[in-house]
């Protein structure tokens, strides 16, 4: 940009007035600021931020500079009002980030305007409510989009880093199905769904699933303590009778990403038959104090795609896969029935940490073969001793911490190794 001004300090009205050929305005930050009418008088301007500031409108002025290529208007909560027309001349915008407060409902929705941008590729919206969000926006075909739906509160920290195009974040509400018809086109065009905070978890989020199209690889949820488990489907069953499901759930999803889901003791209440994770790539659970089960034999026998799986802060989780016949009630294994053989062709690494009760990844007797592991961490897990019975084929794992290892059984013997001379 050839000129560019950013003011700090309140007043401004005679700065801007001296400024009628500048193409960047930052007044980002400035608290005392509600008043932008003035701003309208500088018609080459390309690029206006106003985050952090106190404006309560942005008024019908604005719409005069149609030069303007992007627009930042984020954690301005005092936000209630866009004056009809606004958005629509801003022909040439771009790149628009901007947080709406809507205290009333209004006849008129000026976000409905969005859809008469025909430039623009970049859109980070936050909205109060579901009902907001306009109809008749093709938001598929924006370049990016980070969509909010929530409470007050625009920002979240993600535990996780989110690689995503077109990110959809619930946060903060009680959802019911009534809901999915209000946003059923942005699912359907969201590569990542984030729920934060949201109730009826184990309803909504299969709904949500099967509303998405093939665009979406990720599911993240992130404190929805309201639930037991993600997935349960005994109202389905009832509905539509036992097995008459769409497809069976998760069969699209690339990454999982769990944390802080307090309440959650198992992913799913369901026959396994209605849980397909073939095409999983990413497997992220963190502090999820309830889980006592992951996997079981069905299950994992489908993670064919399956490269990473982190595992930390589940502490009554004692095995990662389990047999339904492996526990006789006596705490004694049973060997008389061993499992059928397992295969993850594509694991590359695996991540244990802070996990109390963990005593094995598997409890079963199955040959398991793990052609791609080349590392596993194991951090803070205290009684855990054994890696698994039977056959575990690690060739390309050569170190578990600084134990090396050789042989099928090597890293059962590095995992007894490497208990008694730390704390795992």
């Amino acid at each position: 940009m050839s000129h560019s001004y950013i003011i700090t300090s309140h007043p401004y009205q005679k700065s801007v007035k001296q400024l009628v050929k500048i193409r960047m305005l930052n007044l980002g930050g400035n608290s005392s600021l509600q008043e932008i009418s003035i701003i309208g008088e500088l018609g080459e301007l390309e690029i206006l931020i106003l985050n952090d500031t106190n404006i309560h409108e942005i008024p019908q002025e604005i719409g005069k500079l149609d030069n303007l290529r992007r627009l930042e208007v984020k954690r301005c909560t005092s936000l209630s009002h866009i004056a009809p027309g606004v958005i629509s001349n801003l022909r040439w915008l771009e790149e628009l980030c901007i947080g709406y407060y809507q205290v009333q409902k209004e006849n008129y929705n000026s976000l409905s305007e969005l859809r008469n941008l025909s430039k623009l590729r970049h859109l980070n919206l936050f909205v109060t409510d579901y009902d907001l969000i306009p109809q008749g926006v093709q938001f598929g075909k924006l370049e990016e989009f980070v969509i909010k739906i929530g409470n007050n509160d625009e920002n979240i920290v993600f535990p996780w880093e989110l690689k995503s195009k077109h990110l959809l974040i619930l946060a903060k509400i009680s959802l019911n199905i009534t809901f999915l018809p209000h946003i059923e086109e942005l699912i359907k065009v969201s590569d990542c769904i984030l729920m934060h905070s949201v109730s009826n978890l184990n309803d909504i989020l299969p709904s949500v699933y099967y509303e998405a199209s093939h665009e979406l690889k990720t599911i993240a949820l992130l404190e929805c303590c309201s639930d037991s488990y993600l997935v349960d489907t005994k109202y389905w069953d009832e509905l539509f009778g036992p097995g008459k499901i769409q497809e069976r759930i998760f069969s699209r999803l690339e990454h999982l990403k769990l944390s802080s889901l307090k309440l959650m003791s198992a992913l799913w209440k369901c026959p396994d038959a209605y849980i397909s994770l073939s095409k999983l790539v990413t497997l992220d659970i963190g502090d999820s104090p309830k889980l006592v089960r992951l996997f079981s034999v069905s299950v994992a026998q489908g993670l064919v795609n399956l490269k990473n799986l982190s595992i930390s802060k589940c502490h009554c989780l004692a095995e990662v896969i389990w047999t339904r016949d492996a526990d006789t009630g006596s705490g004694e294994i049973d060997m008389a029935i061993p499992d059928a053989d397992i295969v993850f062709p594509r694991l590359t690494h695996i991540t244990f940490s802070d996990l109390s009760k963990l005593k094995r990844f598997y409890s079963g007797y199955s040959s398991i073969k793990y052609p791609s592991l080349v590392e596993v961490s194991i951090v803070h897990c205290p009684i855990m001793e054994i890696w698994g019975y039977g056959v575990h084929d690690t060739p390309k794992l050569k170190f578990l911490g600084n134990v090396p290892l050789d042989g099928t059984l090597a890293i059962n013997d590095a995992v007894i190794a490497l208990s008694k001379v730390e704390t795992l």
